[in-house]
């Protein structure tokens, strides 16, 4: 099996300081976190098949402790059914 390459560039968008988020549908700084954030995105969809509805970013994370949480390209359940994307 040949090896794929993740990374793909051309279809991150990057403007100057700032990088589309598909997801979010809007323009955000551009750092190294959200780099890597729409270069996983990509993973998702091309190599596993999920679909943009499927995913959430920056998602509010409650019922772990007292402290506060996101997490990164998250939804719940089962591309099979439509349902939103888990990692686990």
């Amino acid at each position: 099996m040949a090896k794929k390459s993740y990374v793909k560039a051309d279809e991150i968008q990057v403007k100057g300081s700032q990088i589309f988020s598909p997801v979010r549908q809007k323009w955000l700084p551009l750092t190294p976190e959200e780099r890597e954030r729409q270069e996983y995105l990509i993973v998702l969809t091309e190599e596993y098949g999920y679909t943009l509805d499927q995913i959430s970013e920056e998602m509010d994370v409650a019922g772990r402790g007292s402290a506060q949480g996101k997490s990164e390209n998250s939804g719940t359940g089962d591309r099979a059914n439509g349902a939103r994307f888990s990692p686990g």
